[in-house]
Order: C-alpha cells, then sequence, then structure tokens
C-alpha cells in the first residue's frame, strides 16, 4: 500500500478504502409499527409520548 499521506490523491484513495459505506437500500432495517399499509401517525404519536416520558 502506498503512503496515504504523499498526495492527494493517495489521501483520497486511502479514505475511499478505509470507509465503508453500508448499502443503505439493500441492508435497512424496518422500523418497527411502521409500515406502508396503515396510518401511521397514532403509532409516532405513542413512540413519542413514550420517550418524552422517559427525560
Amino acid at each position: 500500500m502506498a503512503n496515504p499521506l504523499e498526495s492527494l490523491t493517495a489521501y483520497s484513495e486511502f479514505i475511499a478504502e478505509w470507509v465503508h459505506q453500508p448499502n443503505i437500500k439493500h441492508h435497512r432495517v424496518p422500523a418497527p409499527n411502521i409500515s406502508f399499509e396503515k396510518p401511521n401517525l397514532p403509532e409516532l404519536i405513542r413512540e413519542i409520548v413514550a420517550i418524552g416520558g422517559k427525560s
């Protein structure tokens, strides 16, 4: 491997290889109780109230 501090190009290539960008389109985790099949507002309100009560 080349010295990453040798040039800007070498540094950019080093960072590109070092940082792994997740493929969120294919590896997403669906939110619990949220879907496209039913209205989500009641569930969102319940979750916000529950989180607010923990403060």
